[in-house]
């Protein structure tokens, strides 16, 4: 890291690794997001990401076209 960002004093650490992202019944999160108007989830997906990512994206794009009136 010191070589990234040279003078930054980096605080005590630790690196962790995640299991693959999804939901307990499998089923993706695609959403506008609550708190804030310009974000939108679409998360989730498991080991079936690269299979309904797709489907998923398609249905998170006419979510944010609705928030903004866009046809």
């Amino acid at each position: 890291q010191e070589n990234l960002f040279p003078g930054y004093q980096f605080g005590k650490f630790s690196v962790h690794s995640g299991f693959r992202p999804f939901t307990p019944d499998s089923l993706p999160i695609v959403k506008p997001s609550q708190k804030f108007r310009n974000l939108s989830y679409n998360l989730g997906h498991g080991m079936l990401g690269w299979t309904i990512a797709p489907a998923t994206a398609y249905k998170c794009a006419e979510q944010i076209c609705a928030i903004y009136d866009l046809k």
